[in-house]
């Protein structure tokens, strides 16, 4: 049912209850079985316009004090850095006093706290020449920040904070400390996330820093088992890509809000970018240059085994849909086992394309069947980027490539006219 007509359902549910046409107990099963109700999150311009003003009033107050920065005195410096997280701190103290529910007022409070926090940091460590250390400095600030993030219920603090920890883990400071140190840094942001995605304040919200965790959560990963991934990196990628779209699959299924969409498609992007990566034999002749790491088995092995298990939690709810991403991960390996004997990598390579080619007739079948052009599109691109592939893999003429083009486009543009005429008579027929 549509999100409108949902909404429309649950106004009325209070009066037919009050007139007797419907217990309330047949009200709550309802509500029970479409899900809570999605507050289609209004355009809230004024936290929006509020945050980017807080960002500017910010960056303004900074510029200013550049310009006469190198004309005072270490007393000066440190006292204008010290009046700034003084102020900022005040702010937040009014907001939390006076207007703590008001969404757009703790997000501008809490932005411009976080800021502050950042420019007295990089104000002291100017003034007293400290270290120009860019991961430490991001490090630093990302802590001081988390009390923000908890005291406000900030989700662009959150966001922040995730990209923040990214960075740090981009400039490469992080084997200094220890590279697992990471998964504390993620662990210190769990309780907000997870509370934001129960409580679902704002369905935007949710989704924007579902999109971002789980991004972060990638490069991490990567940074943290980097002396791990080696030979069977893309198999190893492949299973985490694979979870993921089954989480986000677990979560639809039990009616989660659109949060569930960024793991989705992460994970759907991921896995089928994987498994056409595994389509070229230069790919599988190229692993015979790198050996097996330590624990790299170990950690492919676990990493299946929790896609077996949720792939069969998803399957006992939702028989077919999710097959694909399920097989996946699996498939590569078995391409990976008959790489040992095949060091060519042509036998791989064949089934990784009859797999993707499959993979791409199922969704075109699909979305012709139900009649969504999108999914239906998506298989035909799959399909043509398939082709495509293995066309420029063998020197073809330009006419033989001409002809391919033309084959493709018009059984692209035939399909969506099939498909259209189908959605068409469909809706002839429900009138």
């Amino acid at each position: 049912m549509k999100k409108n007509t949902v909404k429309w359902l649950y106004e009325q549910l209070p009066d037919l209850v009050n007139k007797g046409v419907i217990s309330s107990d047949a009200a709550d099963r309802i509500r029970d079985y479409y899900g809570p109700e999605i507050q289609e999150e209004k355009k809230n311009y004024m936290t929006i316009f509020g945050v980017i003003g807080i960002i500017l009033v910010g960056l303004g107050i900074i510029l200013i004090m550049a310009h006469n920065w190198e004309q005072l005195n270490r007393f000066s410096r440190m006292g204008i850095a010290v009046a700034m997280l003084i102020a900022a701190q005040i702010s937040a103290v009014a907001v939390w006093c006076f207007k703590r529910d008001k969404r757009s007022w703790k997000e501008g409070a809490a932005v411009f706290w976080m800021l502050m926090v950042g420019a007295s940091m990089a104000l002291v460590s100017q003034t007293y020449h400290l270290s120009d250390d860019t991961g430490a400095f991001l490090l630093a600030w990302m802590l001081l920040s988390l009390p923000i993030l908890y005291l406000l219920q900030s989700t662009i603090v959150a966001a922040s904070y995730l990209i923040g920890i990214g960075g740090w883990v981009a400039n490469g400071s992080v084997p200094i400390i220890g590279k697992h140190l990471i998964w504390l840094l993620f662990g210190a942001v769990l309780p907000y996330c997870r509370q934001l995605l129960l409580a679902e304040q704002s369905v935007n919200a949710a989704t924007i820093v579902t999109w971002i965790f789980t991004l972060s959560f990638y490069f991490s990963f990567a940074d943290a088992f980097n002396h791990q991934i080696g030979y069977l990196g893309l198999l190893l990628f492949a299973a985490l890509f694979a979870i993921t779209y089954l989480l986000g699959a677990l979560a639809q299924e039990k009616r989660a809000l659109g949060w569930y969409r960024a793991l989705l498609t992460i994970g759907a992007v991921g896995t089928v970018g994987i498994s056409f990566i595994l389509t070229f034999r230069d790919v599988w002749s190229g692993f015979g240059a790198g050996g097996l790491r330590t624990g790299e088995s170990w950690l492919v092995t676990l990493l299946l085994l929790a896609v077996a298990y949720l792939g069969y939690l998803v399957a006992r709810r939702k028989p077919s849909g999710s097959i694909a991403y399920i097989a996946a991960p699996f498939v590569a390996g078995v391409g990976y086992v008959l790489q040992v004997s095949d060091t060519g990598g042509l036998i791989s390579a064949v089934l990784m394309n009859l797999f993707l080619l499959s993979f791409s007739i199922y969704m075109i079948r699909k979305g012709v069947r139900k009649g969504e052009l999108s999914t239906m599109n998506m298989g035909m691109l799959l399909l043509g980027a398939l082709i495509i592939a293995r066309f420029l893999d063998i020197n073809f003429s330009f006419v033989v490539r001409g002809i391919v083009f033309l084959a493709l486009g018009i059984s692209f543009l035939a399909v969506n006219w099939m498909a259209a005429r189908r959605k068409a008579g469909a809706s002839d027929a429900d009138k």
